[in-house]
């Protein structure tokens, strides 16, 4: 299958019609449009259907022009790879990290790389049963990420950079904030309970089932609408104690003192064993890794390392 002509296709279901996509590709509206039939008589079927409208594609137009978009971003990549050696910068290299990780640190650690040369640094934030994968496939070079996951790790080696542990909070208006003595569990179970993501993929039972009521939000990958909420509101909610004091400014007092086991928190650095096969790659990974072991040692412990 020519790729140009799957290129061809996902413009014109992009944009819904023939002569605008013709325009788009800098062609005549005849022209394209016998290119999409050189492509239908190669796939052995229609590919687009007319309506009053413009067109759409057919259930084997849509799987061929998603092919087609793949095609096109890749070759857009490429490009951009191709200037980007033009000027100078001989590599990439790809930094994976969960949402919190990002709000809690990156802001430091982007200034600390702003004026990295010799490669290209390119961020990438999402969870990190996401990125884990990607790392393991060699489309991203290194990972900020919980040192405990529940995922297939094989084979990738984590150093622990930065110690933390989850802990309770309650917004300000909750009865309990600022309280001083030690809960039990059971005296939480009524509470306006919501879960934020940045807790999932663990190993350690959440606190979800001693929950009499449950959860009615959930935040998966944001943590500013649950900062916001602990500012304004009376929800409890579990989170990384070092980092909420820290990075939100969250005052001490919404940690509530509560008899359960303790749930580390560490954040390792994942890599692939063989990341000094590239020197711009293991570069970044000794100045990243520097970087977060400072900020280990100048944020507060809070009494974790005593314990």
């Amino acid at each position: 299958m020519d790729p140009k002509l799957l290129g061809y296709l996902a413009v014109v279901v992009q944009f819904g019609s023939i002569s605008r996509a013709a325009e788009r590709l800098f062609m005549t509206q005849p022209t394209l449009t016998r290119a999409l039939k050189v492509l239908e008589a190669k796939a052995g079927g229609p590919v687009l259907l007319r309506t009053r409208y413009g067109v759409k594609p057919t259930p084997l137009g849509t799987r061929l022009a998603d092919v087609g978009e793949r095609i096109l971003k890749e070759a857009d990549y490429g490009s951009e790879v191709v200037r980007q050696w033009r000027e100078g910068f001989q590599d990439e290299v790809r930094i994976g990290a969960g949402p919190f990780v990002e709000f809690a640190v990156m802001e430091s650690l982007v200034d600390d790389l702003l004026n990295e040369t010799g490669c290209v640094t390119h961020f990438k934030i999402g969870s990190a049963s996401t990125l884990l994968p990607e790392l393991q496939k060699g489309t991203l070079d290194f990972l900020l990420a919980p040192r405990y996951l529940e995922f297939d790790q094989a084979p990738l080696a984590r150093e622990t950079l930065f110690e933390d542990e989850i802990r309770i909070f309650v917004g300000v208006t909750n009865r309990f904030y600022g309280c001083k003595r030690v809960l039990e569990l059971d005296e939480l179970a009524d509470e306006h309970w919501i879960l934020s993501g940045v807790s999932a993929g663990f190993f350690e039972q959440s606190l979800a089932d001693s929950y009499a009521k449950a959860p009615h939000m959930v935040f998966t990958g944001a943590i500013i609408s649950v900062v916001r909420l602990l500012r304004t509101s009376n929800i409890v909610v579990q989170l990384p104690m070092r980092f909420m004091l820290h990075a939100a400014g969250i005052d001490p007092r919404a940690i509530l003192k509560v008899q359960i086991p303790t749930i580390r928190r560490d954040i390792a650095l994942w890599r692939d064993p063989e990341i000094e096969m590239r020197p711009d790659v293991a570069r970044l990974y000794a100045r990243v890794k520097a970087h977060l072991l400072q900020q280990n040692q100048t944020i507060p412990d809070y009494g974790i390392r005593s314990r």
